[in-house]
């Protein structure tokens, strides 16, 4: 008996030499995202969504001509949050530990500014948190654009 699907794999791929046939698809999306609209990508498990966002970030990494300029892209995994704090605290930790210092530095400012609008530190909520051993650095099926 054949496999209904031959091509599977344990992870998403990550290594873009891999990564086959989504250049184009990837290079529309970044596009859409660029324009400031926001894209959703769904679909059932295993169907290669993560690994699409993979290729989706080395193509927002790529300027798209002079008022098109590349994309930092903040990867979060967020597929075992059951929780609005744990939500927040996964968005924050990939947020303040990019590889960006210049991007580290406007989250901090932003979260600065997000906690002094609401009257709440969102270390404190974050920290309530009881986590496992999983920490929150892989990307999910959002993408915003903006």
């Amino acid at each position: 008996m054949v496999a209904l699907n031959p091509f599977i794999w344990d992870r998403p791929l990550d290594d873009p030499s891999k990564i086959v046939g989504m250049e184009a698809f990837a290079h529309e999306v970044a596009l859409t995202l660029k324009g400031q609209t926001n894209v959703a990508l769904f679909g059932p498990r295993d169907t290669g969504k993560t690994t699409f966002t993979n290729e989706l970030a080395l193509e927002l990494a790529k300027a798209h001509g002079d008022d098109v300029p590349p994309f930092d892209v903040v990867k979060v995994d967020l597929q075992r949050v059951v929780s609005i704090p744990g939500f927040i605290g996964c968005v924050h930790d990939a947020m303040v530990s990019h590889p960006s210092k210049q991007l580290r530095r406007a989250a901090q400012r932003q979260i600065g500014a997000l906690e002094k609008e609401i009257g709440f530190d969102i270390k404190v909520m974050k920290g309530s948190v009881k986590r496992s051993g999983s920490t929150c650095t892989l990307s999910g099926d959002y993408v915003g654009g903006g």
